[in-house]
C-alpha cells in the first residue's frame, strides 16, 4: 500500500512539474536564436595633446628672455632682457618690400591659370597696418612657429586670352594669407630659419569688361563649363598659392641681426619660443648649454 502511495506521489510531482514547464512564459525559457554578446573593441585613444602648444589670434608682443646657467646646486636665473613687437616689424618688412612681393605675383600668374593664358597683368598689393589681423602657433617642444598674416585690399588687372574669342578685361580684388613657418633651431649666426612661406589667394572677387560680342557669347555653358565665367575666374584664383619661401628667409635677417649678440655672442645657442598667457606675450626664451662634467680619472 505504501509503495503504491509513493509510486502514485511521484507520478503527481512529474505532472506538475511537466505541467509548470509548458505554462512558462516562452522569455523564461532559454533560447538558441540568441547571439553571443561581443565584448566591445577597444579602441586607442588620440594622444594627449601638449598643454605647451597654443595657437590664437597674437597681438604682437614679445619677450627676450634669458636663462643663465648657474654653479649647482643654484637653479637657472631668467630675466627679461628685451621686449619689442613682432607684429609692427612684420608690418614694417611687408610694407617696404611691397613691390618685390607684387613681381613675384605677378610671374605667377602670367603662367597658364586654369586654361586661360592672363597678359598685360598688373599687381597692385595692400598696405598692412597693425591692426590687420594675425595669428600664431607656438609649439616649443618642436622650436617652431606658424604665423598666418591676413593681408586685404589687393586687385590684378589683366586680360585674358581665349583663343577665338575677343579677350576680355578682367579686374579681381582679393585678400591674401602669409603663412610663414619659422623654427629657432638653426645655428648661432642664423637662429631663426623659414621652413616654409605660402601666399594664398582668399575671397576673389572678379568683374568682367568685355565687349558686346564676348557679353553674348560667355553664357554659353558648353563653351565656358560654367553659367558665369566671372565666377568661374573667381573659382581659379581662390587657393591659388606661390611659394616665397626664399623671398622671406632673406627678409628676417632683421630678427637674427637682433638675436645673434646672445646666440653668437654670449652662448644662449638654445632659443625655445613659448607662449606667456598670463602675460599675452610670445616669450623667446633664450638659454646657454648645460656644462659638461668630466669625471677625473683616477690613477692605480
Amino acid at each position: 500500500m505504501k509503495r503504491l502511495f509513493s509510486s502514485n506521489l511521484c507520478i503527481a510531482l512529474g505532472a506538475i512539474v511537466c505541467c509548470s514547464a509548458l505554462a512558462a512564459p516562452a522569455d523564461a525559457l532559454p533560447r538558441k536564436d540568441i547571439e553571443p554578446k561581443i565584448p566591445p573593441t577597444k579602441t586607442t585613444p588620440p594622444p594627449p595633446v601638449d598643454p605647451e602648444i597654443w595657437s590664437g589670434a597674437f597681438n604682437g608682443a614679445t619677450a627676450l628672455v634669458l636663462r643663465e646657467r648657474l654653479p649647482i646646486p643654484k637653479s637657472p636665473k631668467t630675466t627679461t632682457e628685451k621686449t619689442f613687437n613682432i607684429k609692427s616689424a612684420l608690418t614694417s618688412a611687408w610694407n617696404l618690400n611691397r613691390n618685390e612681393f607684387q613681381n613675384t605675383v605677378k610671374d605667377f600668374l602670367t603662367k597658364q591659370t586654369s586654361g586661360y593664358k592672363l597678359y598685360n597683368v598688373k599687381v597692385a598689393l595692400g598696405f598692412v597696418d597693425d591692426a590687420a589681423p594675425i595669428r600664431m602657433t607656438v609649439d616649443p617642444k618642436r622650436k617652431r612657429l606658424t604665423l598666418s598674416y591676413a593681408i586685404p585690399g589687393n586687385q590684378i588687372d589683366c586680360r585674358a586670352n581665349l583663343n577665338n574669342l575677343p579677350d576680355p578685361n578682367i579686374r579681381v580684388k582679393f585678400d591674401l594669407s602669409l603663412i610663414m613657418v619659422l623654427e629657432t633651431n638653426g645655428s648661432a649666426n642664423s637662429p631663426l630659419v623659414v621652413r616654409s612661406a605660402t601666399m594664398s589667394v582668399r575671397n576673389a572677387k572678379a568683374t568682367i569688361d568685355g565687349n558686346l560680342l564676348f557679353d553674348a557669347l560667355r553664357g554659353l555653358k558648353e563653351f565656358f563649363g560654367g553659367s558665369n565665367f566671372a565666377r568661374q575666374v573667381e573659382r581659379s584664383f581662390n587657393g591659388q598659392s606661390v611659394n616665397v619661401t626664399a623671398k622671406l628667409a632673406s627678409k628676417i635677417e632683421i630678427f637674427n641681426a637682433f638675436l645673434r649678440p646672445y646666440t653668437a655672442g654670449r652662448g644662449y645657442s638654445l632659443v625655445t619660443p613659448r607662449y606667456d598667457r598670463a602675460a599675452s606675450r610670445l616669450v623667446l626664451e633664450m638659454a646657454q648649454p648645460a656644462l659638461a662634467i668630466r669625471t677625473p680619472l683616477r690613477v692605480r
